[in-house]
């Protein structure tokens, strides 16, 4: 008996990229500063923002904060170095830096959108949806805060409030427009809707083909069933990326669904061999195993899939299998009754009421 979603999948795989979908472009020298933007602060605002488009992060941390030496009050030179902190990833740094800038001038909406990064980056989900909410009232066209505000709500669950804000960077036609497509399609395929996220995520692919959003479209192809194509876009995606152990596991779960475990083991296997410490790998080979009738051998997997992720519906259906063929049936009971208590999908959680009641 084999289950074909997988709901977490995605929103893991997405949420390794989650600093590089969001961060914001710099706005400098802004109406408010435009009087401040001169001698002698000025041009080291312009340089700092320079050196920042080549990359050169040092160089402009340097700038930035010359100007802010030069002129305290001078709020681009805060969001801009408050920028360049969150993209080296020193959220403590930046989230002053864009503090400071709405302490200076509270109608920044640039500097609500950036602090609501660091604390979306931190985990603090709340007050990230305020900040980037308060964003998004003081700017109606801030298309990086509705991204990132809907990013924050995909990372809770909250599909239907993140769809509806992608759908508004989409709208505005501005930002991360192929993330918005592809973390749309995300949303799309955690309610279920496939055939929605496999011509969102196409989008996604037609402005920015990556491996990512390659890897995304064989999996939704894959819940369709529509195998040779799932192939293909898997297949992109590991040319672009052969490292990736992300990448792997789907082709790994591509032969699962075609019924080449042996084919699908070694892809596992190559996953986690890369560093793919992830409890959906784990219990993806571990379910491969079972259905090779190798019951012993599977359970190392499962049981390391649930170590990882205590939460792992699938993991806990298919070690509930596993249990059961080895006619442990009290601990298959309570594996199944895990699998229901800890999954949306209603094909999983069909599956594993149908055998825990046929257990008891």
């Amino acid at each position: 008996m084999q289950v074909t979603g997988c709901n977490a999948k995605i929103g893991k795989y997405m949420a390794h990229r989650t600093v590089a979908l969001i961060v914001l472009l710099l706005v400098l020298c802004t109406p408010l500063a435009a009087s401040a933007c001169k001698a002698p602060a000025g041009p080291y605002v312009d340089s700092g923002k320079a050196y920042y488009e080549k990359k050169d992060y040092d160089r402009a941390v340097a700038d930035f904060s010359k100007a802010i030496e030069l002129d305290p009050g001078l709020v681009t030179a805060y969001l801009g170095r408050g920028q360049v902190y969150l993209t080296l990833g020193k959220y403590d740094l930046a989230y002053a830096d864009f503090d400071k800038a709405i302490t200076l001038y509270p109608n920044s909406s640039e500097g609500y959108a950036g602090r609501a990064i660091c604390l979306r980056t931190q985990g603090d989900n709340s007050r990230a949806i305020d900040d980037f909410t308060k964003a998004i009232q003081l700017d109606s066209s801030n298309s990086r805060a509705y991204f990132g505000r809907g990013y924050t709500y995909y990372a809770i669950g909250s599909w239907d409030k993140a769809m509806a804000d992608f759908s508004k960077v989409i709208a505005l036609s501005s930002g991360p427009l192929a993330s918005a497509y592809a973390m749309r399609g995300a949303c799309n395929y955690q309610l279920g809707q496939i055939e929605e996220a496999i011509v969102d995520n196409q989008r996604a692919i037609d402005l920015n083909p990556n491996a990512a959003v390659y890897n995304n479209q064989g999996w939704y192809l894959i819940t369709q069933g529509r195998y040779s194509e799932a192939i293909v876009s898997i297949n992109q995606a590991l040319a672009l990326d052969p490292n990736n152990p992300d990448i792997w596991d789907s082709r790994g779960w591509y032969y699962f669904n075609i019924g080449d475990y042996n084919q699908a083991i070694e892809d596992f296997s190559r996953a986690i061999n890369i560093g793919g410490e992830i409890s959906d790998i784990y219990a993806h080979r571990g379910a491969s195993i079972y259905f090779m009738k190798e019951f012993d051998k599977a359970l190392p997997d499962l049981d390391k899939a649930v170590q990882l992720d205590g939460k792992n519906a699938l993991a806990y259906y298919y070690r509930g299998l596993d249990y059961e063929a080895m006619g442990q049936n009290s601990q298959a009971i309570s594996d199944f009754q895990a699998a229901i208590n800890n999954t949306t999908d209603p094909t999983l959680l069909k599956q594993a009421t149908d055998q825990a009641k046929a257990l008891k």
